[in-house]
């Protein structure tokens, strides 16, 4: 059986939240096809930093009841010892949800390739703080700014008046000048 690529994420919430509103939204991504929760575990890490770990096995017939329509592809691949890696990540005295997430989507993505006669080289994932910074960037800075005496207008009208191809004016995104190292607003 092919499986898709995996990514996993710790989810840092309290268990009737993650029942009551994350859970229903795990479900409909899976329920689209694009990716497939094959593990669930749940970590609690207590204010002395001991770790305790459980899958949904572990539940009784009442408990499970929330995950019906994921049971049957939960397939354990997560083991105590990586979720108990994982838990040292998150602060003591908190309780956590690890989901191992399939990307099913992948799988048809890599058929394609390979009926095309291509070859996938490479992937991952983009962290959170790639993300942030990404957002940041792409949130649109004002017109003018004070930079060291000068608007940020200014500022950039003379760096295209020395250095018109060391600026990439966009709407956008902060652009940079190389040549003097500054952040204008486009």
């Amino acid at each position: 059986m092919e499986i898709g690529s995996l990514e996993y994420i710790v989810i840092d919430v309290e268990d009737s939240h993650f029942t009551r509103e994350i859970l229903p939204k795990l479900k409909a991504i899976q329920a689209s096809g694009a990716v497939r929760v094959v593990d669930l575990m749940f970590v609690d890490k207590d204010l002395l930093g001991t770790t305790a770990v459980w899958g949904v096995s572990e539940f009784n017939e009442e408990e499970r009841q929330p995950y019906k329509g994921m049971l049957e592809n939960l397939k354990g691949l997560s083991t105590i010892e990586d979720a108990e890696k994982l838990a040292q990540a998150i602060p003591m005295g908190t309780s956590a949800v690890v989901v191992l997430l399939e990307h099913t989507w992948a799988l048809d993505l890599s058929e394609a390739v390979r009926q095309a006669g291509g070859m996938l080289f490479n992937g991952g994932i983009v962290t959170p703080d790639a993300l942030a910074q990404v957002g940041a960037e792409l949130t649109p800075l004002p017109q003018t700014k004070p930079i060291k005496g000068l608007t940020a207008s200014i500022l950039q009208l003379l760096c295209e008046c020395l250095s018109p191809h060391l600026i990439a004016p966009s709407p956008y995104l902060p652009t940079r000048s190389l040549a003097f190292g500054w952040w204008v607003a486009a």
